[in-house]
């Protein structure tokens, strides 16, 4: 099992918790299904960062270490949820830049590609 480094926890609201529990399991179940597609990513090396988009829908960008502005407090082999505008752009970096679309409702791994090359 990966490990998980969530942001955006407080404790002892159990609003929060029961959302924090949410995303625990989203996460792992987008995970389950990219590594199935994909297991030639070793997802421990990469930051792997997540935002609710509209519709029902979650991005996943993850970050291989090293990337060009990507912060350090995100580290490799981590989940984390952000905000979307807190996700860097990178327009280039091939599969050290990997980007998803998973759909909640129907629990289904949209689609996973690497960056383009510049």
């Amino acid at each position: 099992m990966m490990a998980f480094g969530l942001v955006n926890c407080s404790g002892g609201d159990t609003s929060n918790q029961t959302s924090l529990s949410r995303n625990v399991a989203l996460v792992e179940s987008i995970e389950k299904q990219v590594f199935a597609r994909h297991a030639h990513f070793d997802l421990r090396r990469y930051a792997r960062l997540y935002t609710h988009i509209s519709a029902g829908n979650v991005e996943g960008t993850y970050f291989f270490p090293g990337i060009g502005g990507l912060p350090s407090k995100w580290e490799g082999a981590k989940s984390y949820w952000v905000k979307a505008n807190e996700v860097p752009a990178v327009y280039d970096g091939g599969c050290a830049v990997i980007n998803l679309l998973y759909n909640v409702p129907s629990e289904t791994l949209v689609f996973v590609s690497c960056n383009g090359d510049a």
